[in-house]
């Protein structure tokens, strides 16, 4: 009797009880009854099922947990979870990226000690917790984490029935930022180059008289005599002012390159001067120039800013003194120095170094030096100094070469290819016989009274004869009273009242072969090519030297 007790009621008990202790202990293994009452199969049977049912509760739970997991893993920001004993209970994969510190020994955790900057917050933590309020704080500024410099940092408060906990989220906002501060600079620069251009004109209207006046003065006296070595002065002066106005326009993107040959030594020596008052005492300053080096193509005013910036930047580099060397050199290249340069081809180039014993740059910023907007020098630099020399190295089809070592100092090498030919460059001690008028009239229509008389001066003084207008107005009342024909029309382009364009229309609606030249102290003017492209049109742009304005009038009658 006690046998068949055992097996028929005991055992089965026996084994629903160690079933029961493994459900408790999390073990859900499946275990066959034999021979079991038919209330305790049914008991069996329900248990079964209660098994299974959980077993498949508890894989959609960790399947579920998995997902969140990786979901909050995959953040590129870093996400936190701290309870109201302001101990860890989430760490996401970002923030052990930045600490090092695995989950396991960051969960249950002081967040002061396992993340230290949170130390600033212990207030906003005890309000969020407590308070139950979302705090943000955006555009924080700060370089402790491994992150961009500009952060957003909020907490949140979790909803959770069995304990306080929040939850804290950093994003690093660093490229917005950066890209509202790009578009903020470049409104500014905007704004700047439509400020430089307006100066521009008023400054090349200035400057064209005095130049005018300048080569006027200039052919009363011999060439060799002292006060026509002061006229020249008077003239360099002005086109030194005209270099810098054409950098304004240039700067503003209101004004093309003017390539001609030039001697890099040359430019190198009539620059020492203006160099010598930028570098303070205590930087030596040494020169070592090929005068075997060929001429090259280029914009006299850009590489003069381009030498300018490199100089400035060679400066910043030694507060506390030292050496600056500036060197040309020929050199044969066959194959370009780097895959990315637009060169000119096999041959010979010119190249200009700029060294410096300065601080160097270090790896994070050699990459970068030549990028807009991006500068080493803090709030001090505006990022824009070297983005433009390499612009302007580029469109002379040259190439930027940055050599540089921390502790040691920078050296820039550019390479420029070589012209085809060399500069004649001679001074003219008189204008030639042959740019001479013979009478011809010339209608000049200019606002600026300065510039009008001066070069009704000086074209009357050339063989022209010359009737003058101050306005579009008063050219067209004045040609209507005359008898005598027109043989050119020399108008500005932008006056009051008819533009020169809209007066030239005027007067070639009644005689089409008359021909025009367009002078103006905008570069960007409101002509078109088709305007002045042609055999009968030119344009003339303000300041400009009176021998090249005679060859004009010359060509054009």
């Amino acid at each position: 009797m006690a046998v068949y007790l055992s097996r028929r009621i005991i055992k089965p008990v026996y084994m629903l009880n160690e079933i029961i202790s493994g459900i408790v202990e999390g073990h859900y293994s499946f275990f066959e009854w034999e021979n079991s009452y038919r209330e305790l199969n049914r008991m069996a049977d329900n248990f079964t099922s209660m098994i299974k049912a959980v077993t498949m509760r508890e894989e959609e739970i960790n399947s579920l947990r998995k997902h969140l997991t990786l979901l909050v893993d995959s953040m590129p920001s870093i996400i936190i979870g701290i309870d109201h004993e302001f101990c860890v209970t989430l760490w996401n994969k970002k923030i052990i990226e930045i600490t090092g510190i695995s989950t396991e020994d960051a969960v249950g955790e002081t967040i002061y000690k396992v993340f230290p900057f949170i130390r600033t917050y212990k207030e906003t933590i005890v309000k969020c917790l407590y308070h139950q309020e979302i705090i943000t704080f955006n555009k924080v500024k700060s370089s402790e984490l491994e992150l961009g410099i500009y952060l957003d940092i909020i907490f949140f408060p979790l909803a959770s029935e069995s304990k306080k906990e929040i939850g804290m989220r950093i994003d690093d906002i660093s490229s917005l930022v950066n890209q509202e501060l790009l578009i903020q600079q470049t409104d500014k620069l905007l704004s700047l180059g439509n400020l430089s251009a307006g100066i521009s004109h008023d400054i090349n209207n200035m400057l064209t008289p005095i130049l005018g006046y300048g080569e006027l003065l200039g052919m009363q006296f011999d060439s060799d005599s002292k006060n026509y070595s002061y006229t020249e002065k008077i003239v360099e002066s002005v086109e030194r002012v005209q270099n810098l106005v054409r950098q304004l326009l240039v700067f503003s993107k209101k004004q093309q390159f003017e390539y001609k040959k030039i001697d890099i030594n040359s430019l190198l020596n009539s620059f020492q001067k203006l160099i010598s008052h930028t570098i303070p005492e205590n930087i030596k300053i040494s020169y070592k120039l090929d005068k075997k080096i060929p001429y090259i193509n280029g914009d006299e005013g850009q590489l003069e800013q381009v030498l300018m910036n490199l100089v400035i930047n060679a400066r910043d580099a030694m507060p506390d003194g030292g050496s600056l060397a500036i060197s040309t050199k020929i050199l044969f290249l066959e194959n370009p120095l780097q895959p990315n340069w637009n060169w000119s081809g096999p041959g010979a180039y010119v190249c200009l170094s700029v060294s410096d014993e300065g601080v160097g740059i270090d790896t994070d910023n050699y990459l970068r030096v030549f990028e807009p907007f991006y500068s080493t020098k803090g709030s001090k630099g505006t990022g824009l100094g070297l983005s433009m020399v390499y612009g302007i190295i580029e469109q002379h089809k040259g190439y930027i070469l940055l050599n540089s070592e921390v502790g040691v100092g920078t050296e820039f090498r550019i390479y420029f290819p070589e012209a085809d030919s060399r500069n004649t460059i001679a001074k003219k001690k008189s204008l030639n016989h042959y740019l001479q008028g013979n009478g011809e009239t010339i209608l000049l229509v200019e606002d600026e009274d300065l510039v009008r008389d001066m070069l009704c001066t000086f074209l009357k003084n050339n063989g022209y004869n010359v009737l003058d207008a101050p306005d579009g107005n008063y050219a067209v009342e004045m040609y209507l009273s005359k008898i005598e024909s027109i043989n050119l029309l020399i108008t500005d382009v932008i006056m009051p009242g008819i533009s020169g364009k809209d007066l030239s229309i005027l007067f070639r609606n009644e005689f089409s072969d008359l021909p025009v030249l367009f002078i103006s102290g905008y570069s960007d003017n409101k002509l078109t090519q088709d305007d002045w492209q042609n055999k009968n049109s030119m344009f003339l742009e303000k300041p400009f030297k009176m021998d090249t304005l005679l060859k004009i009038v010359k060509q054009l009658i």
